[in-house]
C-alpha cells in the first residue's frame, strides 16, 4: 500500500541520513545544516530545513516472480522526497538542498531494497524549484523534489 511504502521510505531515510550526510560533508569539506522536520506529510516547520515524503502515484500490476505463482500481485509506488532549506545566502541555501539529495541518492544506490523493505527502489527524476525570497527579509528558500519508485510484492 502507498501509505506503507511512504512510511518505509521515511524509516530508511531516518535510519541512515546522518551517516550519509556526514560522508558528503567529509568528501566535500563542508558543513550541512541538519533537518528540523522529516516526516510523511506536509512540512510543519516551514521556516526550517525540512524533508517531506509525499505520494505521487501508485499502480498495481500482475506478473511472474521467479519461483512464485504464475500471476503475482505487486505494487509500484512513486514517492516524492521534497527537501527544503531556508537561509541567508542563496548559494549556501541551494547547495545544502543539493547535498541532502546527494546523500539520499548515495543511500538508495548503496541499498536498493531500502533495508529489505522493498523488492527494489529506483532513483528517478529530480525537479528543482526557483530560489524564492522567504517571508523574513534577507532570507531565501530553495526546494527540490526527488522521485523514488519502489516495488512491493503483495
Amino acid at each position: 500500500m502507498l501509505e506503507d511504502a511512504m512510511k518505509g521510505v521515511k524509516a530508511y531515510i531516518l535510519a541512515n541520513l546522518e551517516t550519509y550526510l556526514a560522508a558528503v560533508e567529509s568528501a566535500r569539506s563542508v558543513t550541512i545544516p541538519r533537518w528540523d522536520y522529516l516526516d510523511v506529510g506536509y512540512d510543519k516547520a516551514p521556516h526550517k530545513t525540512s524533508i517531506e515524503i509525499l505520494p505521487i502515484r501508485g499502480t498495481r500490476e500482475y506478473g511472474n516472480r521467479e519461483g512464485g505463482p504464475l500471476l503475482e500481485s505487486f505494487s509500484d509506488h512513486d514517492i516524492a522526497v521534497i527537501i527544503k532549506n531556508i537561509g541567508g545566502d542563496p548559494n549556501e541555501t541551494m547547495w545544502a538542498v543539493l547535498r541532502y539529495d546527494e546523500a539520499i541518492q548515495d543511500m538508495i544506490l548503496a541499498d536498493d531494497t531500502c533495508g529489505s523493505r522493498f523488492v527494489w527502489a529506483l532513483l528517478e527524476e529530480v525537479e528543482t524549484g526557483d530560489m524564492m525570497q522567504a517571508s523574513e527579509a534577507g532570507r531565501f528558500r530553495f526546494a527540490i523534489a526527488r522521485t523514488i519508485k519502489v516495488r512491493e510484492f503483495e
